[in-house]
């Protein structure tokens, strides 16, 4: 079990002497070289993606790994999340964070966190000493653990490793807020939203995977980083076949029903769509809970529906609006004949559009009806031959 083992190797041992001849380990993966100053440690793994180390008492333990999403670090107390995960992981009891701070180190931005745990049933104290800085493509985070007496030795080791860190692949440039198409539209994103970087993919099928998307043909991704959990994601899919008819203020209401309950089925607390209105049609905006929001909007190949899902301080419907703002399709929504007949006497019956016609046709079928009655009732003519009757 890690716990005992963290009892064991956290209040059992001492700390050796520092040597000058530090290992270097790559992580070939994330583009960084670790070299590990101070004490004489030893390596216990070490992959392209992560490292595990203990000096040679054991009295300190090192930790590095890396999150998929490369995040820029502008705050430390969103970090805190991701080493509190790791203590626990660990099987360290009741980790409490106690300061977060953003410091520079080598020119880039690390988000320090600082932390204490138990261990296990005996009630002593175990520390954590955790960085987190951007890297390629992921985020790169450093943790130290120690027993509470060797804190300062555990802060002093991570402020070295991090100095002394070579980072060989800088952070991949992205262009927050740029513009982005998929199927049948193009748009511009908001400005804290991006496209995903090529090393992201893999880890956010998971997360779109949540989404009740059957085909991710002709769809678009955008993801808003999140400091220390999920990223936000921005899905739009087409989706053809689906007719929704005249849609403005007036059908609004008819509309909304059955797109609500071709979406979420009969679940009756679903509250009604917003109507949003574009520069040349109108969508329907759902946020039936924190952390999701739905738009749906028509064009000429079917709708496209907006998907956003993340964390529930993230006001998604907001950036579900604006991405349906800034779109342009590829063309109007087709109605039929028969949806735009039904429009107009279901919705719009007493719009002069069908109040002048109707009135016409009355007062033509009264002019016809008085026309035939006239002729009906007009006196017969004698006939010449009917006054030499036999």
């Amino acid at each position: 079990m890690a716990a005992p083992w963290l009892l064991t190797v956290l209040l059992l041992a001492g700390v050796q002497p520092a040597h000058a001849d530090a290992p270097e380990f790559l992580l070939g993966e994330l583009g960084v070289r670790l070299d590990l100053p101070g004490s004489t440690w030893r390596m216990t793994r070490w992959s392209d993606w992560d490292f595990k180390g203990e000096a040679a008492d054991g009295a300190l333990l090192l930790f590095a790994w890396a999150t998929p999403i490369q995040t820029p670090v502008t705050e430390a107390e969103g970090w805190s999340a991701v080493h509190l995960a790791k203590i626990e992981e660990l099987q360290g009891t009741d980790p409490k964070v106690l300061r977060t701070q953003l410091v520079k180190i080598g020119g880039r931005n690390a988000a320090m966190v600082d932390a204490t745990f138990g261990l296990g049933k005996s009630g002593a104290q175990g520390v954590a000493h955790g960085a987190s800085l951007e890297v390629a493509g992921h985020d790169l985070h450093i943790l130290t653990l120690a027993p509470e007496r060797l804190s300062h030795t555990a802060e002093t080791e991570r402020r070295g490793i991090l100095e002394r860190l070579e980072v060989r692949t800088e952070p991949t440039e992205v262009a927050f807020g740029g513009p982005i198409s998929g199927a049948h539209l193009q748009t511009v994103l908001p400005p804290d939203f991006r496209e995903p970087l090529p090393a992201e993919n893999g880890s956010l099928s998971e997360v779109v995977s949540k989404l009740p998307i059957t085909d991710l043909q002709g769809c678009f991704t955008a993801i808003r980083p999140v400091a220390g959990a999920e990223p936000d994601i921005l899905v739009a899919c087409p989706e053809r076949g689906i007719e929704l008819g005249v849609v403005d203020e007036h059908s609004f209401s008819a509309v909304d029903d059955a797109v609500r309950g071709r979406t979420f089925g009969a679940t009756p607390d679903i509250p009604p769509a917003e109507p949003l209105q574009l520069y040349d049609r109108m969508a329907l905006l759902y946020a039936p809970r924190d952390g999701l929001a739905l738009g749906v909007v028509g064009h000429d190949q079917g709708v496209t529906r907006f998907w956003a899902l993340g964390q529930p301080e993230g006001d998604l419907a907001n950036a579900v609006r604006t991405t349906l703002r800034n779109a342009t399709f590829s063309g109007p929504h087709p109605v039929k004949f028969g949806q735009q007949a039904t429009y107009w006497l279901r919705y719009r019956n007493t719009s002069p559009v069908v109040v002048v016609p109707a009135i016409a046709c009355v007062f033509l079928a009264l002019v016809l009806g008085w026309g035939a009655a006239t002729l009906a009732l007009r006196p017969r003519r004698r006939r010449a031959h009917d006054d030499h009757t036999a």
